[in-house]
């Protein structure tokens, strides 16, 4: 098996192009979903899609992850991300690390994940999860909708040589006991056609459930089509009333 120098590799991850304006993308790295209740500690997934062909042979990646303060990523008890790579595409040298350089706790807003390794030239296989990390959801986190932004940095081959991405951000949904308006994204007890049209695009995959939370009802990370008739149904009858939901509007 081709050796690899993992400092080079590094360094090269590192020093990514800054922008590939007009260049389609061959890769992309996706952030995954999750929903819990305030308090709980769940899990999210980030995972190589391959999107050229011929496909590259990826065998590093580098992505930034940004998170709400009250669903952050948690930390260790070295300090480090409680983030996890996939043991399965053997990248022993890969490494996370919270951002901005230097935060801790609360200052923190998000992690740096390098995917690497110094002996396994092996691409990665499309689809593969490439990591895991783990969201501590605040105890008085309000129930709602946080994004997790991803943010895509590079992807290399054996040679070093860089590859055009994208990264697709995920989310986390925060359940509660207020009831909610099945297709209200905004909040206003209204359900609009733009938000029907979010709603779809949640049904088919394209777009992460923690976008519009109140579509997914069940809090299973997915928008079935029966809750998608709720929101069509909210929308040409209005919203259930809930009085309490009025009441705590007005102040």
């Amino acid at each position: 098996m081709q050796r690899l120098n993992g400092l080079a590799m590094g360094v090269a991850l590192a020093c990514a192009p800054a922008a590939w304006a007009g260049v389609n993308p061959a890769v992309s790295l996706n952030a995954g979903s999750t929903s819990g209740m305030p308090g709980d500690s769940v899990e999210i997934s980030v995972t190589l899609q391959i999107l050229a062909s011929p496909a590259p042979a990826v065998v590093a990646t580098s992505n930034h992850l940004s998170f709400d303060a009250d669903t952050p990523i948690a930390a260790r008890s070295d300090g480090k991300p409680d983030c996890t790579v996939n043991p399965s595409i053997d990248k022993e040298a890969s490494d996370f690390g919270f951002v901005p350089d230097g935060c801790s706790g609360a200052t923190c807003t998000g992690i740096e994940a390098l995917v690497l390794s110094a002996t396994n030239a092996a691409a990665i296989p499309d689809g593969a999860e490439l990591y895991t990390c783990r969201i501590a959801i605040a105890a008085d986190a309000a129930p709602g909708a946080y994004a997790i932004t991803n943010a895509f940095d590079s992807a290399l081959d054996a040679t070093q040589r860089h590859f055009a991405g994208i990264g697709t951000d995920g989310g986390v949904t925060v359940g509660g006991s207020l009831p909610t308006c099945v297709g209200d994204c905004s909040g206003n007890e209204i359900v609009t056609i733009d938000e029907l049209l979010v709603g779809i695009n949640l049904a088919l995959g394209v777009t992460a459930v923690a976008t519009c939370a109140s579509f997914d009802p069940s809090r299973n990370g997915a928008v079935g089509i029966d809750e998608l008739l709720q929101g069509v149904d909210n929308a040409l009858h209005g919203c259930p009333f809930h009085p309490e939901l009025r009441l705590d509007r007005r102040g």
